[in-house]
C-alpha cells in the first residue's frame, strides 16, 4: 500500500507540474504577434511553442517581451514561455524561466523564445489522418452447389435452448409415475441421443460457432456486445449456404451474435424474417418491458425494424416463439425446403422465469420437482416442443425433417435450478458440467432402427454447419483469408454418416475452451481430457440437487492464482472456490470412464500431458483481424443516436448509407 501511495503521490505532482507549466489562453492586452514584436531584440521569439526544462523561476510578466526581458536579467535562464492565465484559471500572467534544452512541443496558444541564439529543434506538425474513404467489407464469394445426398432436400428444425441442465429432460427428480417433461422423454425414444456434444461453456460464442461452423476459440469466446463484429461479415452464416439451395429460413428467439452494422441483420445474412432479441438476456414477457410497445425500452426485432407490433404478443416468451414457429410452418411455400431456428429464451434465468401461462404451471406437491420457477419454466419448453414437432406432423413434414434439440451451454444452478447430474461443474466452467451437454437428433431422417440409441461419438456444434449444408447438397468451405495469406476454414466436420451410417467422426481433438482440450483416438476406447486452469465447482445429486466437492481440494493460492468466490468475482464474499487446475499442475481425466472428472492423471501421464497442451496451444483466435477498419466503417452511418434511431429498442451500431443499399 505504500508503494502505491507513492506512485499516486508522485503522479499527482507530476500532474500538477504539467498544468503550471501550459501556456493555455488569451494574450492579455493584445495579440500574441504584437506581444513577440515587442520583445527585446536579444530574444529569439518563436508562436506556438512550449519549451521543456526545469525550471529556474518564475515571476508575474504583462506580456511576452517582459518574460524574455526577465530571462535575459537571469544569468542561467536559456529558454522562457509566457502563459498568459497560469493553470487556465484566469491568474495573472506569469513568465517560467528555464534553464537546460530539449525538443520544443507544438501548442498554438503558447509564446516563448531563447535568451539568445537559435531555438531548440522544433517537431514537424503531425500531419491530420487521413479521412475514412469507404471500402465495403469483403464478402464471401458464392458457395457451390451439387445434388443432395439423401436424393431430396430436408427440412431443418433446430431448437437452441438456453442454460439447460444436462439432466434436466430425463426427470429424475420427479415422483414415480410422473413426468415433468413427457413430451421430449416420448421424443427420445424416436431419437438418437448424442451423448458427447459440445459447446462452449458461456452462450454467445456457441451460437456463433453453430451459425459460422468454426470453435470459439477461433472467433473468440467473448460474450458479443450488440454493436460488434463478432460473427463477422467476411465470413458466411449457415443461412446464407441454404439460401443457395431455396431454403426458406426463418430465426426465432434470442441472437446475441452482435449486430454492428444493419448488414449484420439476419434478413441481410440469408434469413427471410427473424424476431427476437438482440442482446445475451431479458426478461420473459413484452420483449424485456411494458406490455405497452412504445413506452420504456425493450429489446425486440422484427426483420429490418423494432419489434413494435409483435411487443404486445408475448406474454411469456417460451409460448410465443414455439407459436411463431409453428406459423412459419404452417404458412410456408410448400415448394421449396424449411429452415426453422427456434433459440429459446428459457431456461435462462437466476432470478425469476417469468409468468408462465397457466396450462404449464406444475403441482410441486404432486411433481416433487425441487423448483417450482424453473419447474414451471421446464413445463412450457416441453410444451413449446411438442407444439412444434405436431405441426410438422400435422402438416406432413416429419417424414422429411431432421430436429435437433441440444444446450448452448451446460446448466446454471443458482437457487438449485439446474442439474447436470453425472457431470461435474456449470455453466461458465471449462469441467464438463460447463461444456457437455444434452443434444439429441429426431425426425424422419433418424431412421427406426436407431430410435432409442445412444451415440458416444465427440461431437461440437460448430458441426452442424457443414453437416446440414451437405445434407442441402451446398458446398460447406467458407474459407477466410487473412492479411497474411493465411486461410482459416471452418471447424466443423460432417457428422451425419457417423449418426446414421457407422462411420467415425473424423476428429481426435477438439478444444472445448481456451484452457481445456478433448481426445481420441476414435476407437471409442478412451477420450481424455486436458484442463490448463478451473476453480472447483458443486456437483450434483441424482435428484438434481447439489453439493460441494470437499475432495477436489485447492491448490495452495498464490499471488497469480488466488482464490475466488462461486460466480468468479474477486472478494465477492461468497464460497471460496480456488483453483484446482492450473498452468503449472494441470488436470487429466479419462472422461469416458470418469464422466464426473473425480480422478486426476495427470501425474501418471506426462507424455500426453505435454501432447495435448501443445495441441491446445495451436488453437488460437484469429476474429481480433476480422475488425473493421474505419474504411470498412465509412460506408455506414454511425454517427446517430440509437434511442431515437430505434425508439428506445435495441438496434445495429451503424447504418448503410443509402448510396450503397
Amino acid at each position: 500500500c505504500s508503494g502505491m501511495a507513492r506512485l499516486r503521490s508522485a503522479a499527482r505532482a507530476e500532474r500538477a507540474a504539467a498544468v503550471a507549466l501550459a501556456v493555455v489562453v488569451l494574450v492579455v492586452g493584445g495579440t500574441l504577434e504584437a506581444a513577440a514584436a515587442a520583445a527585446p531584440t536579444s530574444c529569439t521569439v518563436a508562436l506556438g511553442l512550449r519549451f521543456p526544462g526545469n525550471d529556474l523561476t518564475k515571476a508575474a510578466a504583462a506580456t511576452a517581451a517582459d518574460c524574455c526581458t526577465l530571462c535575459t536579467a537571469q544569468p542561467n535562464c536559456t529558454l522562457w514561455t509566457w502563459n498568459s492565465s497560469p493553470n487556465g484559471d484566469g491568474g495573472s500572467p506569469t513568465c517560467f524561466m528555464k534553464y537546460g534544452g530539449g525538443r520544443a512541443s507544438s501548442d498554438p496558444n503558447c509564446t516563448s523564445g531563447t535568451k539568445s541564439g537559435p531555438l531548440p529543434p522544433v517537431p514537424a506538425p503531425t500531419p491530420p489522418p487521413s479521412p475514412a474513404v469507404c471500402k465495403p467489407v469483403a464478402r464471401p464469394p458464392p458457395s457451390k452447389r451439387g445434388p443432395p445426398p439423401l436424393g431430396r432436400l430436408p427440412n431443418f428444425v433446430t431448437l437452441l435452448v438456453d442454460d439447460l441442465g444436462f439432466d434436466d429432460l430425463r426427470s429424475h427428480d420427479v415422483n414415480a409415475g410422473e413426468s415433468l417433461t413427457p413430451n421430449v422423454e416420448g421424443l427420445l425414444k424416436e431419437a438418437i441421443t448424442l451423448d458427447r456434444h459440445h459447446t462452449y461453456m458461456w452462450c454467445s460464442p456457441t451460437r456463433r460457432s453453430f451459425i459460422t461452423g468454426r470453435y470459439p476459440v477461433h472467433i473468440t469466446g467473448l460474450q458479443a456486445p450488440t454493436a460488434s463484429n463478432l460473427t463477422p461479415l467476411q465470413v458466411s452464416l449457415l443461412s446464407e449456404k441454404l439460401a443457395v439451395a431455396g431454403y426458406q429460413s426463418h430465426f426465432i428467439g434470442k441472437g446475441h451474435l452482435g449486430w454492428q452494422t444493419t448488414d449484420h441483420l439476419l434478413v441481410n445474412r440469408g434469413f427471410e424474417t427473424h424476431v427476437g432479441y438482440l442482446g445475451g438476456s431479458q426478461n420473459y414477457d413484452w420483449g424485456g418491458g411494458s406490455p405497452e410497445p412504445f413506452v420504456g425500452k425493450h429489446d425486440m426485432w422484427h426483420n429490418h425494424g423494432p419489434g413494435f407490433d409483435i411487443v404486445p404478443e408475448i406474454y411469456y416468451s417460451t409460448e410465443f416463439y414455439s407459436n411463431y414457429a409453428v406459423e412459419r410452418i404452417e404458412g410456408r411455400n410448400a415448394s421449396r425446403p424449411l429452415w426453422i431456428h427456434v433459440a429459446y429464451q428459457a431456461m435462462h434465468g437466476g432470478g425469476s422465469r417469468g409468468n408462465v401461462p397457466s396450462q404449464d404451471a406444475i403441482n410441486l406437491t404432486t411433481i416433487g420437482f425441487r423448483n417450482q420457477d424453473y419447474g414451471n419454466a421446464l413445463r412450457s419448453l416441453d410444451n413449446g416442443i411438442a407444439n412444434v414437432t405436431a405441426a410438422l406432423k400435422r402438416e406432413g413434414l416429419w417424414e422429411n425433417t431432421l430436429v435437433l434439440i441440444w444446450a448452448d451451454n451446460g446448466g446454471d444452478n443458482p437457487g438449485g435450478s439446474a442439474s447436470n447430474y453425472p457431470l461435474l461443474g456449470r455453466k461458465c466452467l471449462a469441467w464438463e458440467g460447463g461444456t457437455r451437454v444434452f443434444a439429441m437428433a429426431t425426425g424422419g431422417l433418424i431412421p427406426a432402427s436407431l430410435h432409442g440409441t445412444v451415440n458416444t461419438q465427440l461431437m461440437h456444434i460448430a458441426d452442424w454447419f457443414p453437416t446440414l449444408s451437405t445434407l442441402a447438397g451446398v458446398d460447406p468451405t467458407d474459407d477466410w483469408i487473412d492479411a497474411n495469406g493465411t486461410a482459416h476454414p471452418i471447424d466443423g466436420v460432417d457428422v451425419w454418416p457417423a449418426l446414421v451410417s457407422g462411420g467415425a467422426v473424423p476428429r481426435k481433438y477438439l478444444p472445448t475452451t481456451p484452457q481445456s482440450i478433448l481426445y481420441t483416438d476414435g476407437t471409442g476406447g478412451k477420450m481424455y481430457k486436458l484442463i490448463t486452469l478451473e476453480t472447483q465447482a458443486v456437483r450434483f445429486h441424482p435428484n438434481g440437487t447439489n453439493y460441494h466437492d470437499t475432495n477436489n481440494n485447492c491448490l495452495n493460492a498464490t499471488t497469480v492464482f488466488d482464490c475466488v468466490d462461486a460466480w468468479g468475482e474477486n472478494g465477492g464474499g461468497g464460497r471460496q472456490s480456488c483453483y484446482v487446475c492450473t498452468p503449472e499442475a494441470p488436470c487429466l481425466f479419462e472422461v469416458f470412464s470418469d464422466p464426473g472428472e473425480t480422478t486426476n492423471i495427470a501425474a501418471a501421464n506426462p507424455a500426453l500431458v505435454q501432447q495435448l497442451r501443445a495441441k491446445l496451444e495451436t488453437f488460437q483466435p484469429y476474429a481480433a483481424e476480422m475488425a473493421l477498419t474505419p474504411d470498412n466503417l465509412a460506408c455506414y452511418n454511425c454517427s446517430f443516436n440509437p434511442d431515437l434511431q430505434w425508439h428506445d429498442y435495441t438496434g445495429p451500431g451503424c447504418i448503410l448509407e443509402p448510396s450503397l443499399e
